[in-house]
């Protein structure tokens, strides 16, 4: 489903613009039958208020989606901060070594 800016046809299904946002009927019965009626000449419409608890839901699934990335974002983070700990410490014990080994040339 996709949301769309359009013009009106006829104003008999507007209100008092011709211009309007909303979603294409047929794109929302494919995926909820339950939210789209078809009137007695053949017009389908939406209802939007029935949206509502399906965007709810989605948005709960989209923050526990964040959450848990976060999580293994932080997780990441602090695996990055002790390698880089680790990577110094070998880096200047190299330099101790090389040191040490031009001393005794």
């Amino acid at each position: 489903m996709n949301g769309y800016t359009f013009n009106w046809k006829d104003s008999l299904y507007s209100d008092t613009t011709k211009h309007d946002i909303g979603l294409i009927a047929h794109e929302v019965e494919k995926v909820y039958p339950e939210l789209v009626t078809t009137d007695s000449v053949g017009i389908k419409k939406v209802y939007y208020y029935k949206l509502i608890p399906i965007l709810i839901e989605a948005l709960k699934d989209q923050q526990e989606l964040i959450d848990n990335q976060d999580v293994l974002l932080k997780d990441y983070k602090n695996k990055l901060e002790f390698n880089e700990k680790v990577l110094n410490s070998v880096l200047i014990r190299l330099d101790e070594l090389e040191g040490n080994k031009k001393k005794n040339k």
